[in-house]
């Protein structure tokens, strides 16, 4: 993100020194708590993309697997609908010698994680990249000691609203079901929901445009990551690319606590974003 700000603000610096060329408002959108709240949802609704109305959104990203000096983009989705989410699990609490005294949380948290792994396997066409993951488990408060309550935490990734919509409904009979079959209760808590970063094929022509040479840009497949740029799309035609940052320094991924990259990538981004406002003239 801290490569994110410096492009944006490199480029708030051309356009004041260059102001005089602009014959357009702009508008610089610094990602306001794009991990974890959709702060993008927000800054929509709050009138971001108004007063000054604004007719179009372009978004860079670093991205570790597009080689250096050169952008990656597609048609389409891009990247994934996600929704992260909470299920409690409720049970009865009993002594672990007595375990026919309670409800189990524990062992119906573990029976509904793995039924959950059949709502991709055996209810979704496999042609449709979808991702169901749960990352964490907490619940339990003694070796001996049955548990009452158990939250498992997890993320549902798609391309598609209708297998999302699918794969909810799947979901929640899957919750019934269990309870019925265990005594359990479960509460599906959705989180955050962000929708699928899907690029016009228009733009994505036109931006072909601003390049020097086609070798710069390579064709990317869709990845299962989510970015709260969709919100704008939602609103008004939006492109989002891959700034390439593979090689030199950076050996590793996106989140990893090693993650770094060289800075000398950061100008390429600031000269699209330099041509995209007509700042520097696009090539012949």
């Amino acid at each position: 993100h801290d490569g994110h700000m410096t492009m944006l603000l490199l480029t708030a610096k051309l356009i004041h020194e260059n102001r005089a060329k602009l014959h357009t408002n702009v508008v610089l959108l610094f990602q306001p708590a794009e991990e974890g709240k959709g702060g993008a949802r927000n800054m929509v609704a709050e009138g971001a993309l108004e007063n000054p109305h604004v007719d179009r959104i372009y978004g860079l990203h670093v991205w570790p697997t597009v080689p250096s000096g050169k952008f990656g983009v597609r048609w389409g989705p891009m990247m994934a609908q996600t929704c992260e989410f909470d299920i409690l699990v409720h049970g009865k609490s009993a002594h672990g010698a007595s375990p026919q005294m309670g409800v189990d949380a524990i062992v119906s948290a573990a029976e509904l994680i793995t039924l959950l792994q059949t709502a991709i396997t055996r209810n979704v066409d496999p042609h449709q990249d979808t991702l169901l993951t749960i990352g964490k488990i907490q619940g339990g408060v003694a070796h001996n000691v049955i548990a009452d309550e158990v939250t498992l935490s997890g993320t549902l990734r798609v391309f598609s609203s209708a297998v999302y919509d699918q794969l909810r409904q799947r979901i929640t009979a899957m919750i019934n079901g269990l309870s019925t079959a265990t005594g359990a209760k479960f509460d599906f808590k959705e989180l955050m929901h962000y929708p699928c970063v899907d690029n016009p094929r228009p733009l994505v022509e036109e931006f072909y445009t601003y390049l020097d040479d086609m070798s710069d840009v390579m064709l990317v497949e869709p990845v299962m990551a989510a970015e709260d740029f969709a919100y704008y799309q939602k609103n008004i035609p939006g492109l989002f690319v891959f700034l390439g940052i593979q090689g030199g320094k950076n050996e590793h991924s996106l989140h990893n606590c090693h993650f770094d990259f060289d800075e000398e990538n950061l100008l390429l981004g600031v000269e699209l974003y330099a041509r995209l406002l007509g700042l520097v003239e696009k090539p012949n």
